[in-house]
């Protein structure tokens, strides 16, 4: 009989195989009254409170796109992101490797609801609400593991801590909207890195205007110039 657990170790064997050539965290004694401690056990259990609702909501919904093959349409020009990652079937039943697809949703269901027991998971596979989107789009679209691997890798952490930066209320600018301090943030890093990459203005331009699909104001727009 199939135990709800087997779905919780498809994403933790894979973070095993990800930790295994990595130093281990140390642990000492009483250090649960250490301030750095608590408050990092308090933003765990955040993670987990607020990561259990979308991963619910499309547990649902990929039953609905199952039902009635749901599809992204294919674009009319050059191949966008999702169609060259052969990410447009939301009708999937299992990934391109033979795992349930649901059974991805319901281990990431399952990591939140265990925070208190173990808050590794989502930590280390950098699952949080800037990820939240990415992470159920590509399990949805059959790409399981990878998922995972994509998000852990360091330059997705850097994005979003400029992300939960710029989502806060202190040392931030509040005359500006959440949403629009957050595209900025991400924008600047996205051009910082480019900067340091040595890529020139005109790809620069291309993969902004690929990746940013959404109005941008004056501000935003001059980062990219």
């Amino acid at each position: 009989m199939r135990s709800i657990d087997d779905d919780t170790k498809l994403i933790t064997n894979f973070l095993k195989r990800i930790q295994k050539n990595q130093p281990k965290r140390r642990y000492y004694a009483y250090q649960f009254g250490n301030i750095a401690f608590q408050v990092q056990t308090k933003a765990a259990f955040m993670m987990g409170k607020f990561g259990i609702g979308p991963f619910a909501l499309n547990n649902n919904n990929q039953i609905l796109t199952q039902l009635y093959g749901v599809k992204f349409a294919k674009s009319s020009g050059h191949k966008n992101i999702l169609e060259s990652l052969g990410c447009l079937d939301l009708s999937k039943n299992t990934d391109k490797t033979g795992n349930s697809i649901l059974s991805w949703i319901s281990g990431l269901i399952n990591i939140h609801v265990d925070v208190a027991k173990n808050p590794e998971p989502p930590r280390a596979l950098n699952i949080n609400t800037y990820t939240y989107n990415v992470v159920n789009l590509l399990m949805r679209t059959g790409m399981g593991e990878r998922t995972l691997a994509f998000t852990a890798q360091p330059i997705m952490f850097e994005l979003a801590r400029v992300y939960e930066d710029a989502s806060g209320q202190y040392m931030t600018d509040i005359s500006k909207s959440k949403s629009s301090r957050q595209r900025t943030a991400i924008r600047q890093f996205i051009k910082d890195s480019y900067t340091k990459s040595g890529t020139s203005k005109s790809d620069m331009k291309f993969i902004d205007e690929m990746m940013m699909g959404y109005n941008s104001s004056e501000e935003e727009k001059a980062i990219t110039e």
